[in-house]
C-alpha cells in the first residue's frame, strides 16, 4: 500500500461567492490515518513491514470489511510483521471484520499480524484459520510492549508452544483487553483460549468462550482457558469448555465460571464490553456498534 497524501481541489467548480477548498485525507497522522478498505492494500502493507520500512508512530484505520479469500494459496496469509522487522504502527479496525484468513506454516510468529512491537492494535474482529510452530495467535503472534483492546477471533489455532486465539506471546508490558474468542485452540505447551502465555505482559477484562484446548500430545501441564500462563485480571471463561480433554473450574489460568445462560445474557458482558464501540444483544455475542451487531452464538455453546 503506497502512502499517498491526497489533496482534494474543488477549483474546477465555480460557484459565485465560493472558494476553492483543499482537503487532506491521509497522511498518517492520527487525526487523517492511512485508510484501508482491500485486501491488496493491507497486503502491501504487510509487504512494506516485512521489507523494513519504519511504521513507528504511523497510523492506520480500516473502513470496510476485508475478505482473504484470495490468499489460500500455498502458505496463505503473510502475517504483517516478523522478528527483527516487527509492526510498530497503530491500527484501528474501526469495528469492521477480517474473515477467511488462513496460514498454514511451519515459522513462528503467525497470525494476521506476525510480530509487533510498541504498537496499538484495537476495535476489529478476525475470523478464519491458523496453524504455525510457536508463537501463534489469531490476531498476533508476538505482542511485545504494545496494546491489543476491543478485538475478537473466531476460528481455530494450532501450533506448537505458546498458542492463543487472541495472541500466541504477550511479553514486555503488553496487554491483552476487552477481546474475546471462539473456536479451538491446538498445542504442545503454553496454550490458552485468548493468549498461549503472558510473562511480563497481561490479559484483563477478556472472555474464553472457545470449545476446547486441545493437547496435541502428553508432554505439558501449561493449559488454561485464558491462557497456559498468566497473571490474573478478572477474566471469565465458557463453563463447558475442555483442557486436555477435561472440565476445568476457575483458577487464575481459567477465569470465572460462566454457563451459557448467562453468556445469552447480554448484561453479561457489560463490564468488559462497553458502549459505545460495542452492540449487546441477548443471544448474540458482542458486536460493533453500526457494523456487525450481532454475533452468531456457537453451536457448541447453546
Amino acid at each position: 500500500m503506497k502512502k499517498l497524501l491526497f489533496l482534494t481541489a474543488l477549483a474546477a467548480v465555480v460557484l459565485a461567492g465560493c472558494k476553492p477548498e483543499l482537503v487532506v485525507s491521509e497522511d498518517g497522522t492520527k487525526d487523517f490515518p492511512y485508510l484501508i478498505s482491500t485486501a491488496k492494500q493491507l497486503a502491501d502493507l504487510a509487504k512494506e513491514v516485512n521489507n523494513g520500512e519504519d511504521q513507528a508512530y504511523i497510523y492506520y484505520k480500516l473502513t470496510a470489511n476485508i475478505d482473504l479469500k484470495n490468499y489460500k494459496s500455498g502458505e496463505g496469509w503473510t502475517p504483517i510483521g516478523k522478528q527483527g522487522k516487527p509492526f510498530k504502527g497503530n491500527f484501528d479496525g474501526g469495528g469492521y471484520i477480517i474473515s477467511n484468513l488462513y496460514i498454514k506454516s511451519n515459522e513462528s510468529d503467525i497470525g494476521l499480524f506476525g510480530y509487533v512491537e510498541s504498537c496499538s492494535i484495537k476495535n476489529m474482529g478476525v475470523k478464519g484459520i491458523v496453524e504455525g510452530s510457536d508463537n501463534v495467535g489469531g490476531i498476533v503472534g508476538y505482542l511485545r510492549d504494545s496494546n491489543l483492546e476491543n478485538c475478537y477471533w473466531r476460528g481455530d489455532v494450532t501450533g506448537k508452544s505458546n498458542v492463543g486465539g487472541i495472541a500466541g506471546e504477550v511479553v514486555q508490558r503488553s496487554t491483552v483487553h476487552s477481546c474475546y474468542t471462539t473456536g479451538m485452540v491446538k498445542g504442545i505447551a503454553y496454550c490458552g483460549g485468548v493468549a498461549g502465555i503472558a510473562q511480563f505482559g497481561s490479559i484483563e477484562n477478556c472472555a474464553a468462550l472457545n470449545s476446547e484446548i486441545k493437547r496435541i500430545d502428553g508432554s505439558s501441564s501449561d493449559f488454561g482457558r485464558v491462557a497456559g500462563f498468566m497473571n490474573e485480571r478478572d477474566n471469565f471463561a465458557w463453563k463447558g469448555m475442555k483442557v486436555k480433554g477435561d472440565i476445568v473450574s476457575k483458577s487464575y489460568i481459567d477465569g470465572d465460571d460462566m454457563s451459557k445462560e448467562k453468556l445469552g445474557m447480554a448484561r453479561t458482558f457489560d463490564k468488559y464490553f462497553k458502549p459505545p464501540l460495542w452492540k449487546k444483544v441477548n443471544g448474540y455475542l458482542p458486536g460493533f456498534k453500526g457494523k456487525t451487531e450481532k454475533e452468531k452464538m456457537p453451536d457448541y455453546i447453546k
